[in-house]
């Protein structure tokens, strides 16, 4: 639920009174959910072939977020998420935005986390003290870097996950990545049940 909602914006058919000519701005926009505060613009041409340039920064507990994905599987989720979901592209259909509608647009979002803590519900590994920088180019997912420690060992992680948002199909693309893990012991089956069991 979003609070204290505070918005600037414009609207114009154009020089041809249509939709094809017309244009939606939001020069500014504000608000808070839960513990979190968003702010950010979009613009919007062309309602006959829709084309939008937006970004939202976003800052505040990762926990305030629970109520937009499905958390069946979670039972830990903290820490402060921070960063900027930056999109542009074109929209073939305004009634329906699908998974290929969402890859071909052009993703510069780019989001921090800090003192986060993971554990999921059908698990006893705890991933807490997670730090660490992701962005997104295309349709892979870049981590930067992320350092979290997994019941008594820490470990650093680097690397791409290629096709992410395949995730979002019903019928699902095998996801790839290559990454880097560094850490003085690592159960490579205790670490790799996370991305089995809930995926």
């Amino acid at each position: 639920t979003m609070k204290d909602i505070v918005l600037h914006g414009r609207f114009s058919n154009g020089k041809m009174h249509s939709a094809q000519s017309t244009t939606i701005t939001v020069d500014s926009f504000q608000t808070t959910v839960k513990q979190s505060t968003i702010s950010g613009y979009f613009n919007l041409k062309n309602l006959t072939a829709p084309h939008f340039t937006t970004r939202f920064d976003i800052n505040g507990a990762l926990q305030s977020w629970a109520q937009f994905f499905p958390m069946d599987s979670i039972e830990i989720l903290s820490g402060n998420l921070a960063g900027h979901l930056a999109l542009s592209g074109t929209l073939k259909n305004l009634d329906s935005l699908t998974t290929e509608t969402i890859k071909s647009l052009k993703n510069n979002s780019r989001f921090s986390l800090q003192n986060g803590a993971l554990k999921f519900k059908n698990q006893s590994n705890t991933y807490s003290h997670i730090n660490g920088n992701i962005h997104f180019a295309d349709d892979d997912a870049v981590i930067d870097s992320v350092r979290f420690k997994m019941n008594k060992q820490f470990v650093s992680l680097s690397g791409r996950i290629y096709h992410y948002l395949s995730l979002l199909d019903n019928n699902r693309r095998q996801l790839k990545s290559n990454l880097t893990i560094k850490t003085s012991y690592l159960n490579v089956n205790d670490f790799l049940k996370a991305f089995s069991d809930n995926n």
